[in-house]
């Protein structure tokens, strides 16, 4: 699967290399989709290491998505003119849930659209629209010659390709590629690539049919659900009261007794002044109300786990550069770097509870050193392997042996650097306690003062670096999930060594 990952990013640059670009678009038409169409795609991110297959039907008023084989499917339906019945359209999603009771057993639940928020057809496809793509000129891809198309605006870039069916004059797109990037600081955060198979401009309107299915209401509140959190005062009893609710209910929180209830309100609402406060300031950083917003101190120590090495402790294979060279090859490093577009880091994960954030860097360790030795091949390790390891249980089924570990010289951005191109990806661990300010990270360059470089309380995983306007930045791995951060990394400032992060990192030799 990931191997196409690297096919992907390889044909990439292949395409902006060898591409042959015409001067004109005169003699083309207009770029427009037929107001009917159906596809098969497969969705690659490459910062993220997803990939999903997507199975596509589209007219003017109606759209469906099947994810994953149809394990998920998404059904939009606009309003019909004059409908009373749902005048503001309405949409189904029908997936599998798993309890005590059954297993895979299908749920659908319906949407009704809102004035607010009205129900139209979901675009896959860039809606031509609102997009002013540019004709680049003709390219080629693995089925042959096609038409290249760019687009552009503040935060995000979109490329198109396409090829003209001389039959009926109509457009089939064969991919999209699109980059997104940071609204603060400008940095690429996303980038998404669909390629697409099987387009058609004929099929059965029974695929829009939800007859077949029981579905239920979404339990949906049009006045919570347009809150818009920016205006609410963190001081004002009642506002507090607004957004604790909609949090509530976004993160499906329940409480044992109206005691426990107002505590998490109290903390809720100190973070609430904290966040506030924070994004009224100039920073590089900006921080938001989340997962963690209502967790006590001893909580969100149950997100962290790390247990320092001994002191003194040595890596088994010594790092092969000493000062003269680090500073012979610092020169000659790209400005940024990133291991998630080569294919060598698997899809972030969510610790949760459990306290076990070594496992996850050591495991995004160990997995980044196996796709170097083995030609591009990521394998996704088992996180629980190494928990059981430490309570002494023989019972794995499939071992990697490794033949040590590197350690980084310590508090050289220089020698980091290095050891990313070259051996990367790194576990490093960092100071998350002191301030607890990175759970409310929500994007930018992070740098906090108050962290201690020695006061080593987690363990992350490094997989590149970048700069923006001189300011350079260390892109590190999370394991507090995709709905945490930046899809569930941060960028952190190379500036004072912040948080300790090259205090102890640490690479895989295989």
């Amino acid at each position: 699967m990931f191997l196409f990952v690297l096919k992907i990013s390889f044909l990439l640059t292949v395409a902006s290399v060898t591409g042959k670009y015409v001067e004109s678009d005169d003699e083309l038409p207009e770029l427009e989709w037929p107001k009917k169409y159906t596809f098969e795609a497969t969705k690659v991110s490459l910062t993220s290491a997803l990939v999903e297959n997507i199975k596509h039907w589209r007219s003017t008023t109606k759209s469906r998505t099947d994810y994953n084989d149809g394990a998920v499917k998404k059904i939009f339906l606009k309003a019909k003119k004059r409908s009373k019945k749902l005048p503001f359209g309405v949409k189904y999603e029908i997936h599998p849930e798993t309890s005590e009771n059954n297993e895979n057993e299908l749920f659908c639940v319906r949407t009704k659209g809102i004035r607010s928020d009205l129900v139209t057809p979901e675009n896959i496809l860039p809606d031509l629209s609102n997009y002013d793509f540019e004709y680049v000129g003709t390219d080629y891809l693995d089925m042959g010659e096609v038409e290249k198309f760019a687009y552009e605006e503040e935060g995000s870039k979109k490329y198109l390709w396409a090829y003209l069916d001389r039959k009926n004059g109509s457009w089939i797109p064969v991919r999209v590629e699109e980059l997104g990037y940071n609204e603060w600081l400008e940095n690429l955060n996303e980038h998404v690539v669909l390629d697409i198979i099987n387009f058609e401009t004929q099929f059965d309107y029974s695929v829009f049919s939800v007859k077949k299915y029981d579905c239920t209401d979404a339990d949906t509140d049009e006045e919570e659900t347009n809150i818009d959190e920016s205006i609410l005062d963190s001081e004002n009893d009642d506002d507090v009261e607004v957004a604790f609710n909609k949090f509530k209910k976004e993160y499906n929180r329940h409480y044992a007794t109206e005691d426990e209830h107002n505590m998490r309100m109290n903390i809720f609402q100190n973070n609430m002044r904290k966040v506030q406060e924070h994004n009224s300031k100039k920073s590089s950083f900006k921080l938001t109300l989340n997962k963690f917003s209502d967790r006590t101190r001893a909580e969100k120590r149950k997100s962290k786990g790390l247990i320092r090495r001994k002191a003194g402790e040595k890596g088994t294979h010594p790092f092969p550069y000493d000062k003269k060279k680090v500073t012979e090859l610092a020169d000659s490093l790209p400005s940024e770097f990133d291991l998630r577009l080569l294919g060598y880091i698997s899809p972030v994960r969510d610790q949760e509870g459990c306290g076990s954030c070594w496992t996850f860097g050591t495991t995004s360790a160990v997995e980044g050193a196996l796709a170097r030795s083995n030609g591009g091949r990521l394998l996704r390790l088992a996180n629980q392997a190494l928990v059981d390891c430490a309570w002494g249980i023989d019972n794995m089924t499939t071992l990697y042996p490794i033949k040590g570990f590197t350690n980084v010289t310590p508090f050289s951005v220089e020698a980091l650097k290095i050891a990313v191109v070259n051996h990367g990806p790194l576990s490093v661990s960092i100071d998350v306690g002191s301030t607890e300010l990175l759970h409310s990270y929500n994007g930018g360059i992070f740098y906090d003062p108050g962290c201690k470089p020695k006061s080593l309380d987690h363990e992350v995983t490094l997989v590149g670096y970048g700069e923006v306007d001189g300011d350079s930045y260390w892109i590190v791995k999370n394991s507090w999930g995709r709905d945490w951060g930046i899809d569930g990394y941060f960028h952190i400032s190379t500036r004072d060594h912040a948080c300790g992060l090259t205090t102890e990192p640490t690479y895989v030799v295989m």
